[in-house]
């Protein structure tokens, strides 16, 4: 039969297992964390550089039309009636 010094140790050992288990199993938990957050980074960035982009070639495109505007509002105005 078992001494209680064998069965203290039995239990030491598989507290051990359990642990090494335990940290096994949450190592990829945290990896899968880390590329989803790397991934939602990645998606902002993109989304902000596209953002950029279509305000650049917005403004290259409508600036010829933007500072017609106001000569075309004196020339279409009721005040001159």
């Amino acid at each position: 039969m078992n001494s209680p010094n064998q069965m203290e140790e039995s239990k030491g050992d598989q507290k051990d297992q359990f642990q090494q288990e335990r940290k096994s199993r949450t190592a990829p938990v945290y990896v899968y964390l880390l590329i989803l957050f790397a991934a939602a980074f990645a998606m902002l960035l993109l989304a902000y550089l596209i953002q950029q982009r279509n305000e650049d070639v917005l403004s290259a495109y409508c600036t010829p039309y933007v500072q017609q505007v106001p000569a075309f509002l004196e020339a279409h105005s009721m005040n001159h009636i």
